[in-house]
């Protein structure tokens, strides 16, 4: 398929059940820590906890490699049940 610069196109539907998003390539899942929501905030991990303290304080959150540079995930505050992802090229 080839686009043109100013083309969108919908690539598909996220269901939005915690109220949050996140982007992350899934080479680095293996790394999330599938831990339980905590109501005191301990860490800065790359965890459900840690996501959902940072979105909910700022609206969206950058999770940092362990040497300490960006590009690990981006999460996000999203308010809608559903998520159309619509790519611009």
């Amino acid at each position: 398929m080839k686009l043109n610069e100013t083309e969108k196109i919908k690539i598909g539907v996220v269901a939005v059940d915690s109220g949050k998003l996140m982007i992350c390539a899934p080479l680095y899942l293996n790394d999330w820590k599938n831990n339980k929501f905590e109501r005191e905030y301990k860490t800065k991990d790359f965890s459900y906890s840690t996501l959902t303290h940072q979105v909910n304080n700022e609206m969206f959150t950058q999770f940092k490699f362990p040497a300490g540079h960006a590009g690990l995930a981006v999460a996000f505050l999203s308010n809608r049940r559903r998520f159309e992802l619509i790519l611009k090229i």
